[in-house]
């Protein structure tokens, strides 16, 4: 009888979740009773109790770091607005006619389009494709080609592509008002957690004609060698990058 080995420490936040959210998911695909044991029951009902205080901490974490991560994203294709805008503004008084009449050809459309850096995402967003596309018309790009404006045109695409999908596969999840201690949350959750893991491991060595406890650190051994896995997966990846990184004397 063993239990598996796996430092909690290294789980990252939204695998902690998915950690603990498997362990309650492994025990009742057991179709063990958790009341088949007072002690088991005290201390599985604890981390029961404690578990959706502490996804709605994570869940919180998460939305915050898609929001900033969207803010990031938006950022980028503001700049890249900015950017289009310069490579058609800076012919305003050139002496060429063709560019010239090009430059005012595209300025009916870039003037109806000059605020769209302060709308709100979706409208931005729709407000970036529907200058795309306007500015993509067989009659408007030669006038874009002309005042090499592609490259300018294309990096605004790209930019607004990444905003697009990071935005549609947003989570779902409010940021909550409540401000959770998401460090003491983790630190008193996995106290509990070991806590049951070391009573089963006890006791399936010591009780192991009763077949409860081996059935449960069996299910208990499932999660934690399958997280063990990827953490040791990522510290491999890790390790081969810092080698292949590392400066060495050969010429």
């Amino acid at each position: 009888m063993i239990l598996e080995k796996l430092n909690t420490a290294r789980l990252h936040n939204l695998e902690s979740g998915q950690f603990l959210t498997r362990f309650f998911t492994d025990f009742e695909s057991t179709g063990l009773q958790a009341n088949t044991d007072i002690e088991f029951e005290a201390i599985y009902t604890d981390l029961q109790n404690q578990l959706p205080t502490y996804l709605a901490a994570l869940a919180q974490i998460s939305a915050k770091e898609e929001s900033e991560q969207l803010l990031s994203l938006d950022a980028i294709r503001d700049r890249k607005i900015g950017a289009l805008r310069m490579a058609w503004k800076v012919f305003q008084n050139t002496d060429n006619p063709a560019k010239m009449a090009a430059y005012e050809k595209l300025t009916v459309i870039m003037n109806a389009y000059k605020s769209l850096a302060s709308e709100n995402y979706e409208a931005e967003t729709l407000g970036i494709n529907n200058l795309l596309a306007t500015l993509q018309l067989p009659e408007n790009f030669a006038a874009v080609q002309l005042l090499n404006m592609e490259e300018h045109l294309t990096a605004l695409q790209n930019a607004n592509a990444l905003f697009e999908a990071k935005f549609s596969a947003r989570s779902s999840n409010s940021i909550s008002t409540e401000t959770y201690d998401t460090k003491m949350l983790r630190k008193n959750i996995f106290a509990t957690y070991n806590e049951l893991c070391n009573y089963v491991w006890a006791m399936a060595k010591r009780r192991n004609t009763i077949p409860f406890f081996g059935t449960v650190l069996t299910s208990i051994n499932n999660g934690r060698a399958y997280f063990a896995n990827i953490i040791a997966t990522r510290k491999g990846i890790a390790q081969n990058k810092a080698t292949k990184e590392k400066p060495t004397d050969e010429q």
